[in-house]
């Protein structure tokens, strides 16, 4: 799912398709004195933006210039509306109740054949891949060789 649906997703969009309303995709501003300088100053401009020139000058700025910005941050965060619907993991009970299949009958011959065909190939070979792979062949023709 990408971003942009995600974010349809989210509560505001919900509340508001539920009021019958439909809703803007950026209805609050940022809500941090700091992000809504950054957003105003390079709003518009079609053009790369240094950083930490921004920095420079947000710290060059007057604590009555900053406030105006965290006013407005203050306001916006007001609007925004508090995300109420938390995602969790499934509960425990949920897992638990999940009914596992049973075993094939293959499944059950290789787990109780497994280890000893494994120790006779390993006897063969040194490399322990090639053990393994001869094993599961072994294994295979042997219960072919029994149905």
């Amino acid at each position: 799912m990408s971003k942009l649906c995600r974010a349809f997703r989210s509560a505001p969009f919900i509340q508001a398709r539920a009021a019958g309303k439909e809703a803007k995709f950026s209805e609050v501003g940022p809500t941090n004195s700091y992000a809504l300088f950054v957003s105003k100053t390079t709003k518009g401009t079609g053009v790369k933006v240094d950083f930490k020139e921004l920095a420079a000058k947000w710290k060059g700025m007057s604590a009555a210039q900053k406030e105006e910005f965290a006013k407005e941050a203050k306001k916006n965060a007001a609007l925004k509306p508090k995300e109420t619907v938390k995602k969790t993991k499934k509960s425990t009970t949920e897992n638990s109740e999940k009914v596992k299949r049973a075993p094939s009958a293959y499944a059950k011959f290789v787990k109780e054949n497994f280890a000893v065909v494994y120790a006779d190939m390993k006897k063969r070979t040194d490399n322990p891949k090639e053990a393994f792979t001869q094993t599961t062949k072994a294994l295979s023709e042997k219960y072919k060789a029994q149905k």
